[in-house]
């Protein structure tokens, strides 16, 4: 995984509802965590996610901002592993 998607990767991590299971289910729908990121709603909903779970997602989304997350890690210099690499 690129840098640019393992910051998309943690804004969605941040979100409670997403867990193991849900976050597969986007790495197989979404091309790229980016397209998960900037998804409509609809398009999770296409990707086999709940309502509430899209409605957390959306509150998520307009709450973390992906660059400020992987800065503030690598500040505290934490390094960021994922399920794909």
């Amino acid at each position: 995984m690129n840098q640019e998607d393992k910051k998309y990767w943690l804004g969605i991590n941040t979100c409670y509802e997403i867990g193991p299971a849900r976050m597969r289910r986007l790495y197989s729908y979404f091309p790229s965590m980016k397209d998960v990121w900037q998804a409509s709603d609809n398009e999770w909903q296409k990707a086999g996610l709940p309502e509430k779970v899209i409605l957390s997602l959306r509150q998520t989304v307009l709450k973390i901002n992906p660059d400020e997350e992987a800065a503030r890690l690598k500040k505290e210099k934490i390094k960021v592993i994922t399920i794909r690499e």
